[in-house]
């Protein structure tokens, strides 16, 4: 027991950090995309594309090594040796290949602008980002690097922070004095030469100096690779299942088209925040364990799953209820008609989101040729799904075959985890969870719905009134467990706000 709530402990408390980083993250993230989206639903959907190319390079980039690190990292402890050499490894393998492929994607940017998406004017900005993707490749190393020694304050600072505000910030400056598009690609572009410098920083000379001289870097190549390049094809499919439907919008459609899809697709993604937040301990915690069939292992493991599914149903009943009125809101008019592809990606995430803890157990396990095998499916189904589907129903076409394939890949990570570790991640006490968020929604639409939503205001006002019915209907239902309020209790100390009656409420549950 003392394990299972150190472990818990960890994970709480290293997510708290994490959250309100990706919190802050995903809202400046989310609002350089309104800035972009101003400038119409074309532009919008060239500089989705763009984005969307250099998303694919930057993943091939990394051999597989981000997952690498974070494992061999955390695994390797206080042998400084063997951690030097690791990174030293990602760096010598990462960085020549960064720079072929920077030099490849310059030379046809050309070709993949007029040719492939017939937009000229595309061209220019996969050049300038092509500059980038060697400075994008050994941020990565540097961040995934601050993961595995569970620093994640620092990587948040670096990458969630620092990026994001200084994306917005250059962009919203350089649109200002009407550089466009261009400017906001420019914004982009230096925003990761900013999170690369403050991570080498971090890194260096608040964690682990990676430099020193001293140190006899130990390599262990053959096993980080045997390990890290299975991981390189998976990612490669994934992200290419994630830009999929964006560039056989390009493709098939046009850019307004592209533009629209653009301003649902990462409203949805918006599910993802606290997920991902949990992941990024979740991982090095369950690294570290020695017996995956322990009671600890199954309860951090059945904890953590649950908490995505009371967390995230939240924002997913919200999508559901009021995608028109949130779409027209936060991007404007022109971006309405994405309401439809906005409940079914919101659907499709929601689920998957779930899987992620038993992918993170299969990654734990050391079955990266699983995960491979999971994403190849998911990709495939998804491009063959995508390229029937876009040319007769356009975005209603990739949102079903973006979800369908997310779904497909969530049942594939729930059986193989269960599989290996007899251990479900769910109960029957999640029916209270469900009901609990049905009788909340049901409620705030009797007392909103009568009043028009077509304010940030009125929207908050609906999320306010959901979130506080619920957590009451969680309470009253007793859909929450010993361990959940052992959490709770760990954020609110973590909060460092001091109330009695809180105090008092917590010490009866201990």
């Amino acid at each position: 027991m003392q394990d299972q709530n150190h472990s818990l402990n960890v994970i709480a408390k290293g997510s708290i950090v994490i959250f309100m980083g990706i919190m802050l993250s995903k809202v400046f993230s989310y609002v350089y995309r309104i800035i972009v989206s101003r400038l119409g639903p074309s532009d919008y959907g060239i500089f989705s594309l763009a984005i969307a190319i250099f998303g694919i390079i930057g993943g091939i980039t990394m051999l597989g090594t981000e997952t690498g690190l974070v494992k061999f990292i955390s695994g390797y402890g206080q042998k400084k040796e063997s951690i030097k050499g690791v990174i030293h490894d990602a760096i010598r393998f990462v960085i020549p290949l960064s720079i072929i492929l920077a030099v490849l994607l310059f030379l046809f940017s050309d070709y993949i602008a007029i040719k492939l998406f017939r937009k000229e004017e595309l061209s220019i900005f996969l050049k300038v980002l092509a500059i980038f993707v060697p400075v994008n490749a050994l941020r990565k190393i540097f961040l995934n690097s601050l993961i595995g020694f569970k620093s994640v304050q620092y990587e948040t600072l670096a990458k969630a922070i620092t990026e994001n505000v200084s994306k917005v910030a250059i962009t919203f400056i350089l649109m200002l004095f009407g550089y466009g598009l261009f400017g906001a690609v420019i914004g982009y572009a230096i925003s990761i030469l900013a999170s690369l410098v403050l991570s080498f920083y971090l890194l260096r000379y608040k964690v682990f100096n990676f430099m020193d001289k001293g140190i006899k870097e130990v390599y262990s190549t053959k096993e980080f690779y045997k390990y890290s390049l299975p991981l390189l094809f998976s990612i490669i499919v994934f992200i290419f299942m994630l830009w999929t439907d964006t560039l056989l919008l390009g493709y098939f459609k046009t850019p307004v088209e592209v533009g629209i899809y653009s301003a649902a697709m990462p409203t949805a993604q918006l599910l993802f925040i606290f997920p991902n937040a949990l992941m990024v301990i979740f991982l090095p915690v369950i690294s570290g364990m020695q017996d995956f069939k322990s009671p600890e292992f199954a309860t951090v493991f059945r904890i953590v799953t649950k908490w995505i599914f009371l967390v995230n149903i939240i924002p997913l009943a919200l999508f559901i209820i009021y995608p028109r009125q949130i779409l027209s809101i936060v991007f404007g008019n022109a971006y309405s008609s994405g309401d439809a592809s906005l409940v079914i990606l919101s659907m499709g995430f929601f689920i998957s989101h779930l899987a992620l803890s038993s992918n993170n157990v299969l990654l734990a396990l050391g079955k990266t040729k699983l995960v491979f095998m999971n994403n190849f499916i998911g990709s495939i189904a998804n491009l063959v799904l995508n390229i029937l589907l876009i040319p007769k129903y356009g975005i209603i076409g990739a949102s079903v075959a973006t979800s369908f394939s997310f779904v497909l890949m969530s049942l594939l990570m729930f059986a193989e985890s269960w599989h290996f570790t007899k251990i479900m991640p769910f109960n029957l006490n999640i029916l209270k969870s469900v009901f609990s968020i049905i009788i909340s929604l049901l409620l705030v639409n009797y007392l909103v719905g009568r009043y028009s939503i077509s304010n940030i205001s009125s929207i908050i006002l609906a999320s306010v009134l959901l979130l506080l019915l619920y957590a009451i209907f969680l309470f009253v239902t007793k859909a929450l467990e010993k361990e959940d309020y052992y959490i709770l209790n760990n954020i609110y100390k973590k909060m460092g706000i001091k109330i009695g009656i809180i105090d008092d409420f917590f010490s009866r549950m201990e």
